[in-house]
């Protein structure tokens, strides 16, 4: 039998709470259950299982909820008969084929006693004349305002423990997972696991190591923090946040994160791409996790910058400085989740918070990728996530007053033609621009190439030449920017490759 954590996404478990009985649904109710399996070490064979309850039905002159397997797409679903639910007394009982344990490979049609929530814990349940249960433990879990109860569990010669919810089942290996043992066999595979309940078309609880209710993606296996991911933000001015190289602190493997925005020394002079190091994140599990640059803020340690596996009415705990004036009044509680499809046609989970702006999976805030670290202290205005895009791709982009969202060199002032002490020639060019200063006592310390992105393509330094051959050769066709760097001053100029 499979090892299996699952971990609330609604609230922890507490002690036992009075409360309601909380019946199985008649209708208007779906499981969603993972299965794999393998032969012969044959590539694995994966589906998302989807069960429903589709009407009623009489068996053996017993009035049962049909449960119907669904199959189809989303648009033009099949409901195809797997059987029959019915309780009694707070038993659920279930008609329909099952495996027995004297022979795995034959299926019968049976009545089963699924569960029986009048048990407390050190009962035993006998699910079938072979097989029983034994409760091991009793809690509650919330959900919203209310309790339900919850059963740990441990299946006759299982070594782990699985967990039963009132008006769920099982939520471990899913609705029907212990009449589905998994066979012992030479070279082969089964894997079943609990997903997501819904009711209502609402995701009532989830798997937390599953992104969403409708699919198979496991939080391990989404990767979202990659290079060449930029968060282009307008707050005053446009700055940038990008994440550029790895880095292992205390043992862990995380992103170097960078915060890059546009300065002008004097009116008229040119503006300066500044880069500070900002700190570093990494994701695990569907979860963010911060350091960040001691010199650039109070907060010290790693701590959880997002959580996307959070579900409705959960309170986030905040990171704000506790001299924040009249911010500290807000409370991150999640109120809403769904979706928003990104610019590529990909739908992501954005999550609706009271008292902050929203978060998008994978991309974070719609403020600012640190905006809950560390936020403005004012009630009035906070900064706005222009642009969010990765590998040259914009994925979010709301519009800004230059139209030029994604990229923080658009639109950069070039140096007065009458305070330049350089020419660039030719501009455009296909391979090579001549760089000559026009006052060589003015001397440069240095030129840099950046591309449109404000990414440095080359850093060269330089002495008291009156001029320098830049080769662009190898550059792809595009707007670049060739910014001078004197002790007094910055100069910059764009280039055209053809």
């Amino acid at each position: 039998m499979k090892q299996f954590m699952l971990c609330l996404l609604l609230a922890g478990s507490v002690a036992i709470q009075a409360q309601k009985y909380v019946p199985f649904p008649s209708g208007n109710a779906q499981w969603n259950v993972f299965y794999a399996s393998a032969f012969n070490q044959i590539k694995i064979d994966t589906t998302l299982l989807k069960y429903s309850l589709q009407g009623d039905t009489t068996i053996n002159g017993i009035s049962y909820h049909k449960l119907c397997k669904i199959t189809g797409s989303d648009a033009n679903p099949q409901y195809v008969f797997a059987g029959g639910l019915r309780e009694q007394d707070k038993k659920v009982f279930y008609y329909g084929f099952g495996y027995s344990k004297s022979n795995l490979i034959s299926l019968s049609n049976q009545t089963y006693l699924l569960y029986d929530f009048n048990k407390k814990t050190g009962d035993s349940v006998m699910f079938d004349r072979e097989r029983w249960y034994k409760i091991i433990n009793t809690d509650s879990v919330k959900f919203g305002s209310d309790f339900r109860k919850r059963f740990e569990i441990v299946i006759m010669h299982s070594n782990t423990s699985e967990f039963i919810i009132e008006g769920i089942g099982d939520v471990t290996q899913g609705l029907l997972g212990m009449i589905t043992p998994i066979p012992t066999c030479m070279d082969c595979f089964f894997n079943w696991e609990f997903v997501s309940f819904s009711q209502n078309d609402e995701c009532v609880y989830k798997n937390p190591d599953y992104v969403d209710c409708g699919s198979t993606r496991k939080w391990s296996e989404v990767k979202y923090l990659t290079d060449n991911s930029y968060w282009t933000n307008l707050y005053n001015n446009k700055y940038q946040y990008y994440l550029n190289g790895d880095t292992t602190l205390n043992g862990k493997s995380y992103k170097k994160v960078f915060n890059q925005y546009l300065f002008e020394e004097s009116p008229g002079s040119g503006k300066i791409l500044y880069t500070t190091y900002q700190g570093a994140i990494r994701e695990e599990n569907g979860k963010i996790f911060a350091l960040l640059n001691n010199n650039s803020n109070h907060i010290s340690g790693e701590f959880l910058l997002y959580d996307f596996t959070v579900g409705v009415g959960d309170t986030i705990k905040s990171n704000i400085s506790k001299d924040c004036g009249c911010i500290l009044a807000r409370q991150l509680i999640v109120t809403k989740i769904d979706t928003i499809t990104l610019l590529n046609g990909e739908k992501r989970k954005k999550i609706q918070l009271d008292g902050s702006p929203d978060w998008i999976e994978g991309i974070g805030s719609v403020s600012s990728l640190f905006y809950d670290a560390f936020p403005l202290c004012t009630c009035s205005e906070h900064p706005h996530l222009t642009c969010f895009k990765q590998n040259d791709i914009p994925l979010y982009n709301t519009g800004c007053p230059d139209n030029n969202c994604c990229d923080l060199l658009a639109g950069v002032l070039e140096t007065r033609t009458d305070l330049k002490r350089f020419t660039l020639l030719p501009n455009p060019t296909k391979d090579f621009a001549l760089l000559q200063f026009t006052n060589q006592d003015m001397s440069c310390n240095s030129v840099e190439i950046l591309n449109v992105l404000g990414r440095s393509v080359k850093t060269i330094p330089v002495s008291n030449a009156s001029e320098y051959k830049l080769d662009f050769s190898d550059y792809s066709a595009g707007i670049y920017y060739v910014l001078l760097k004197y002790k007094d001053r910055t100069e910059s100029h764009k280039i055209i490759k053809m």
